[in-house]
């Protein structure tokens, strides 16, 4: 259930998110995500690449987001080709 009491798959449409989300159902039981991923802190970032390897995990505020996500693009591609 998402803050206002709806299911996620309607609150994407409802406010136009175009990227995956989640949301966590600590309250069925099922540990909250943040505890999961070990993250102490709101900002947390996580870069991914191409493979699903992580490449970054941490505060916003250490990721060269510009730089770092250039780099994965650009691998990305060469290994589309």
């Amino acid at each position: 259930m998402g803050e206002d009491g709806g299911d996620v798959a309607s609150m994407e449409k409802k406010y136009e998110v175009s990227w995956r989300s989640f949301s966590s159902r600590e309250d069925q039981g099922i540990p909250d995500i943040a505890d999961t991923l070990e993250l102490d802190a709101a900002g947390y970032a996580m870069l991914i690449d191409a493979k699903g390897i992580i490449r970054f995990k941490g505060p916003e505020s250490k990721l060269d987001a510009d730089y770092e996500i250039e780099a994965l693009v650009q691998q990305a591609e060469l290994l589309s080709k």
